[in-house]
């Protein structure tokens, strides 16, 4: 009876260790995902600046100048009849501008993953692992709540697809 006991002991031990593994590797993948979904939620089409549009004002980039983060100048094109249309960022737009020139009004954040299968024995070097990646995005600009943006800014929770992959020296490398 006394060997029964140890046995369960050793069984039940071994299992919370390969499930300590397992939550250590969980928390590393935790950390990769965050590592490479964290982010700012940026314009696309505001990369630099001044910003040009022609042959009309772009009704989107409105509430900017309203909030007095852009401002815009009208001036006649010397390439064409019409007008066009000079967006620049004023000092108080620097807060939401990064390094790389983006116009940001908002946040990503890494959530949760699914798709990991169950491994007894954790993920081993070299596995390729396609995993669904569920993100936040929050808008944290109060100007971008406007209407003319709401095709333009993302809110809420998303599922992105991603391949992690567990290299030789113990990292995982994340691609989206």
């Amino acid at each position: 009876m006394h060997t029964r006991n140890l046995v369960g002991f050793v069984v039940l031990s071994s299992s919370l260790i390969l499930s300590a593994c397992g939550d250590g590797q969980k928390s590393q993948i935790d950390e990769a995902l965050a590592a490479k979904f964290d982010s700012n939620l940026c314009f696309k089409e505001l990369k630099q600046f001044p910003y040009v549009a022609r042959p009309k004002p772009r009704d989107w980039l409105q509430p900017m100048v309203d909030d007095g983060l852009l401002d815009m100048e009208e001036r006649k094109s010397k390439t064409n009849s019409g007008s066009e249309y000079i967006y620049t960022m004023t000092e108080k737009a620097l807060k939401y501008s990064t390094n790389e020139g983006h116009f940001c009004y908002g946040t990503q954040r890494y959530e949760d993953v699914e798709g990991l299968p169950d491994t007894d024995d954790g993920f081993k070097p070299g596995m390729q692992i396609p995993v669904k990646v569920i993100v936040n995005r929050e808008i944290t600009a109060d100007w971008a709540e406007a209407d003319v943006l709401k095709n333009k800014v993302q809110t809420g929770e998303f599922i992105l697809p991603a391949v992690l992959i567990f290299k030789q020296d113990g990292s995982i490398s994340v691609f989206k």
